[in-house]
Parts: C-alpha cells; sequence; structure tokens
C-alpha cells in the first residue's frame, strides 16, 4: 500500500481523483443511455429512470 503521507498533496489527490472521475463519467454515460432507450416508453419510465438515476447519486 502506497504511504499517503510522503509527497506532494496536490499529486496524491489527482491521483486518487481522476479514476473517480472516469467512473462518474461511465456512470453518467450508462445513465444517459437508459434514458435514451426507456424514453420510447412513456413519461412514466422516464420518471421512474430519473429518480433512480437521482438516488443513485
Amino acid at each position: 500500500m502506497k504511504d499517503l503521507t510522503q509527497g506532494s498533496i496536490t499529486r496524491l489527490l489527482v491521483a486518487m481523483a481522476v479514476p473517480i472521475a472516469i467512473g462518474m463519467l461511465f456512470q453518467t454515460l450508462y445513465f444517459l443511455v437508459d434514458l435514451y432507450f426507456v424514453a420510447r416508453l412513456g413519461e412514466a419510465a422516464i420518471a421512474g429512470v430519473s429518480t433512480a438515476g437521482t438516488i443513485s447519486f
């Protein structure tokens, strides 16, 4: 395990933040693709997916 008490704080924060940001980007893209396909089912389906997406964030 890496010692987080040594080295540049900025570099360590960026090293941890980049994978988190990439994960959030993929989660958002997944959510948008879900909305795209569910939009064909009607307003109630969109509301359900939107509510579930809001709860997961």
